[in-house]
């Protein structure tokens, strides 16, 4: 499981070091340096959960959550990687919505403690409508906390 988390995160370190001109966030509701704090209710596993993430890059973000599980009465806890594709130069003058609409995809680790049958890289991929530059809800589908989440989150 070590090895897992080491190599996510040389990949995204990796991946920031020689990214350059592939993305820009002129226009965009994420930037590299955002930092997002979100609360969500999970359906399905029934549970809560809270996630940080920091823009490392323009269109790669990296963070961490915890939650707590009702169905299984556990806390899980992420490590994630996302990507941004809106903010990709290619996208960014066809997507007229990008100002407010932040799509993202990426891979988390999974770390469940007290249970050791089941798979710690799981899918992650969701949307955040900005209602203002420091608001926004959010629905994601992510394999660790649940298969549907919905919530709310704050940009700093």
């Amino acid at each position: 499981m070590k090895r897992a988390l080491l190599l996510v995160i040389a990949a995204a370190i990796f991946s920031s070091t020689f990214a350059s001109g592939w993305a820009t966030s002129d226009g965009s509701c994420y930037a590299k340096g955002d930092k997002n704090l979100s609360v969500g209710l999970n359906f399905y596993w029934w549970g809560n959960y809270a996630t940080f993430d920091y823009g490392i890059h323009d269109a790669i973000s990296i963070g961490g959550g915890i939650g707590y599980n009702y169905w299984w009465g556990n806390f899980p806890i992420v490590v994630r990687g996302l990507f941004h594709p809106f903010n990709l130069t290619v996208l960014s003058d066809k997507i007229a919505i990008r100002d407010k609409l932040d799509v993202y995809a990426g891979l988390m680790l999974y770390i469940l403690p007290g249970r050791s049958n089941y798979s710690p890289i799981r899918e992650n991929f969701g949307a955040r409508f900005h209602f203002s530059p420091k608001f926004y809800a959010f629905a994601e589908e992510s394999g660790a906390f649940g298969y549907l989440s919905l919530g709310a989150g704050l940009k700093f």
